[in-house]
């Protein structure tokens, strides 16, 4: 995942996601949760509500990794520590059987995927009023 964005808008919070494949391919991956407005933001702190996108995010960049099952996913929208790289990473290798078995892909190396993140900042277009 390379960015994450998101604004409140009168139609709810919009947030949106950039992932890319090397420097060939870009994707953008857009949701809006319609129910949401500052009222609602207002009762978590700005740190969970990047928390909560960050982890959608995440689970949403498995998508987009299927596509090359890169040996590495460079996550540069946000930070993971050492125990949130293995829980992702189990993630990944337990919840993608039916895509490896499928693509007859190997994925027992245990370097068979690396998971880096880069630390930097979620971006938020907008504050909460």
């Amino acid at each position: 995942m390379d960015t994450l964005k998101y604004e409140l808008e009168k139609n709810g919070l919009a947030v949106v996601y950039t992932y890319s494949l090397g420097d060939t391919y870009t994707f953008t991956h857009y949701l809006l949760f319609p129910e949401v407005d500052a009222l609602m933001l207002n009762k978590l702190s700005p740190e969970e509500i990047d928390q909560y996108l960050f982890a959608i995010g995440m689970a949403e960049a498995l998508n987009y990794w299927k596509l090359t099952a890169s040996p590495t996913i460079e996550v540069k929208a946000g930070a993971l520590n050492a125990d949130q790289i293995a829980w992702w990473h189990d993630l990944l290798i337990q919840g993608m059987g039916e895509y490896f078995f499928t693509n007859k892909i190997t994925f027992t190396d245990p370097d068979f995927v690396i998971i880096t993140a880069a630390n930097s900042k979620i971006k938020k277009t907008q504050e909460p009023q």
